[in-house]
């Protein structure tokens, strides 16, 4: 069973994603983005873009239409935020089983009085469910989630019974318990790796305990290793654990930007015009003096240059060719202090942004 440093664990996560000047002003509107892009394995702009919850929200907080890699999979989400402790004893609420029961029955119907019925979000998130179910192989997974207990078994026996009277259902239960356990999962991932350096731009220095290495390396080398072994077509989200920057998708326009760049005739400046990645790891070790050397890097962690990375990622997916002219510039830290490698991700991502006036000249993808 849960308990309090399980339930304070997952509340500073939460808090991370805290953002009064977008209107995401509080927990309870901070959980459900953090989950969306947790289970789904979506940006986090993707997953804000995701949650219909308010008014007229027909029992809905959020919808995600994945349609990646083949897939047809309709994301229906309910959540239930505790804000105390004490509260994550709770049952997950039945309430609103029947309210969205009701807006099953009216979207499968092809009702369309649901515009009515509904607030604008989710009306438009509905027109995408439509269009999912004309093609082929559909699937529709409803979660509860919430940082409370499953809902009482007598309760979730009825949302299962009342969801399984549809074809192409699934129902999933997200507890405190079972949201940890996921965490813990992820953040027991050691990921070692190796970059491939170009030519001899390395420079090294140590402190103590504490190592550095400065060095050039093609984009290739970033865009292997954050990708997902077992999804080429995704970035595996454990190497960027550490990192307290939110990816922003391609809709971002700095990410746009780096991404343009990447692929376009200017693509020999980006190293100039990128600040580049620091990762942290355990250890690394190379043959000094040696051209164009090998880097081994045990439990990698990105802290700081997220968006570059997954910017570089998206290029890739669109011409690897194109990148091959991309260089970039990597600061590698080595050190075993867990403390120490939080305020280097807590420093390198917390300098105050400065907006396109305040520069003398534009500079596409200083990130």
């Amino acid at each position: 069973m849960a308990n309090l440093l399980d339930w304070n664990t997952l509340h500073h996560k939460v808090q991370a994603y805290l953002d009064p000047e977008n209107g995401i002003d509080k927990p309870q509107k901070a959980f459900p983005i953090l989950m969306v892009a947790t289970l789904l394995n979506v940006s986090d702009e993707e997953a804000e873009d995701a949650i219909t919850d308010g008014s007229m929200d027909r029992g809905v907080d959020a919808v995600y239409v994945d349609d990646r890699d083949g897939r047809n999979s309709i994301h229906i989400f309910q959540f239930k935020y505790a804000d105390t402790f004490e509260n994550t004893k709770k049952n997950f609420p039945s309430n609103e089983i029947d309210k969205l029961v009701s807006f099953f029955d009216d979207l499968l119907d092809l009702n369309k009085s649901l515009e009515k019925t509904c607030n604008p979000i989710l009306w438009n998130k509905i027109k995408e469910i439509w269009a999912a179910l004309e093609k082929s192989n559909p699937s529709i997974e409803v979660h509860f989630c919430g940082n409370t207990m499953e809902m009482q078994n007598g309760e979730k026996e009825r949302a299962n019974a009342s969801l399984s009277k549809y074809k192409y259902f699934n129902v999933h239960h997200h507890s405190l318990d079972t949201i940890v356990n996921y965490f813990v999962e992820r953040k027991n991932s050691v990921i070692d790796e190796q970059l491939q350096i170009v030519d001899k731009d390395y420079f090294d220095r140590t402190d103590g305990s504490i190592r550095g290495l400065i060095c050039t390396v093609e984009a290739s080398e970033i865009v292997r290793i954050i990708t997902n072994p077992e999804n080429p077509k995704e970035v595996r989200k454990e190497i960027f654990n550490d990192n307290v920057r939110v990816y922003l998708s391609r809709t971002n326009k700095i990410n746009r930007r780096i991404i343009e760049t990447a692929l376009s005739d200017r693509s020999p400046l980006f190293w100039y015009l990128n600040n580049g990645i620091t990762v942290t790891c355990d250890s690394f070790s190379y043959i000094k003096g040696k051209r164009a050397p090998l880097v081994e890097l045990k439990n990698i962690q990105i802290v700081n240059g997220g968006q570059t990375s997954n910017a570089l990622f998206e290029a890739s997916l669109n011409s690897e060719e194109r990148l091959e002219d991309v260089l970039i510039l990597v600061r590698i830290i080595e050190t075993k202090s867990q403390p120490v490698s939080l305020a280097i991700a807590e420093s390198t991502n917390s300098q105050t942004p400065i907006k396109s006036r305040d520069l003398r000249s534009n500079d596409d993808i200083q990130k």
